[in-house]
């Protein structure tokens, strides 16, 4: 798991939270193939063993908490969705981020 605390968002947009329902598992396959893609190019990886249960942590070579960071803005650009920081900390697997992602997208059109 990715470390961190529980800090309210910058952006002013509700935190989205892990919960007594965390974590959510997408139905869409494509996005976790996106998201996989994202990742290997972010750190130029071969990824195509992995899956949506790989875990991030161990996973992904070279993910330090300096790519973390890049992996956010990196994520937040590729799928157009602002993504919480502390959320993003305690999300363990591939599939974990792509149905964060999939939920912060829904969050997104409702508002609109």
């Amino acid at each position: 798991m990715i470390q961190g605390g529980g800090k309210p968002s910058a952006s002013g947009s509700p935190p989205v939270s892990p919960s007594a329902e965390w974590p959510v598992r997408t139905r869409d396959h494509d996005l976790v193939a996106q998201v996989l893609a994202a990742l290997g190019r972010l750190l130029n990886a071969d990824v195509s063993q992995l899956t949506d249960a790989s875990r991030l942590d161990a996973s992904l070579p070279g993910l330090d908490s300096l790519r973390l960071v890049e992996m956010i803005i990196f994520l937040e650009e590729q799928f157009d969705v602002d993504l919480e920081r502390e959320a993003i900390r305690s999300i363990e697997t591939v599939g974990d981020l792509a149905a964060y992602i999939e939920r912060r997208r829904e969050m997104r059109r409702v508002s609109e």
